[in-house]
């Protein structure tokens, strides 16, 4: 009896592996490269957007060509260096805690743009922007 048990595990196996990887994709995570949104050259931000659904905008853009790397808010106020950094290393070390499943990736971008709050982040000479983040739920 002992004799059979090795091979029968080993078939019990191969054929869950085989069932596994010919499969329909319809339950597999959406771990593809698009996943990827951290932003590598932060010194390359020139200015950031960040809106509600309530029509509230802040702008914080970066003073060309200033030795300190000043920042404004809104063009109006200084903005605080530490916060500004404090953005700018998140931009750089952001990354997925989870990957959402493919079957939920609808309903999860549909509930962080109706709660959320957007971030635009836009690039040097850029008029679109290079990246947009749905950041955060009530």
């Amino acid at each position: 009896m002992k004799r059979f048990v090795f091979p029968i595990v080993v078939l019990v196996l191969l054929s869950i592996g085989t069932y596994s990887a010919l499969s329909p994709e319809s339950g597999r995570l959406d771990a593809d490269l698009s996943t990827h949104f951290a932003v590598a050259d932060t010194a390359a931000v020139q200015k950031i957007r960040i809106a509600d659904n309530n029509g509230r905008v802040a702008v914080v853009t970066r003073v060309p060509d200033h030795p300190l790397g000043l920042w404004t808010l809104n063009d109006r106020y200084p903005a605080r260096k530490d916060a500004t950094d404090l953005l700018l290393k998140t931009f750089k070390r952001i990354s997925v805690r989870q990957p959402v499943r493919a079957s939920a990736k609808e309903g999860a971008l549909k509930m962080m743009a109706s709660a959320g709050k957007r971030v635009d982040i836009f690039t040097k000479d850029s008029s679109t922007p290079f990246k947009t983040w749905f950041i955060g739920t009530p």
